[in-house]
């Protein structure tokens, strides 16, 4: 967890894990998902939140589950296999996998 603090108050917390995956979800071409890419993406983005409360309270072992059979396992049957990409900002299914492997990692699991 990141704080910006001023005068001891902390203004801002932002988790890098959770930015990074929300950031990757988000820049997911509507093609890349196999149905109904508005509702699949909110669906990991809701996800994603939770993930980040259970970092929030240090819930590691739970963060853990929620990012490896949740998040990672609706990406593997969500998205479609080998999706083109427009702009290199916009994340491939084998990347934003790679990112919740390296996630998955940091995170001990």
């Amino acid at each position: 967890m990141v704080q910006i603090v001023k005068s001891n108050i902390v203004l801002t917390s932002v988790s890098p894990t959770t930015g990074l995956l929300r950031t990757a979800v988000v820049s997911i071409p509507d093609s890349g998902f196999v149905k109904n890419p508005k509702e699949r993406r909110k669906a990991l983005l809701n996800k994603i939140e939770a993930l980040d409360a259970q970092l929030t309270v240090g819930d590691l072992t739970g963060a853990r589950n929620k990012l490896q059979n949740d998040i990672r396992k609706q990406l593997v049957d969500w998205l479609v296999a080998n999706y083109q990409t427009s702009s290199p900002r916009e994340y491939t299914k084998e990347a934003i996998l790679q990112l919740v492997d390296n996630l998955l990692a940091r995170l001990g699991g």
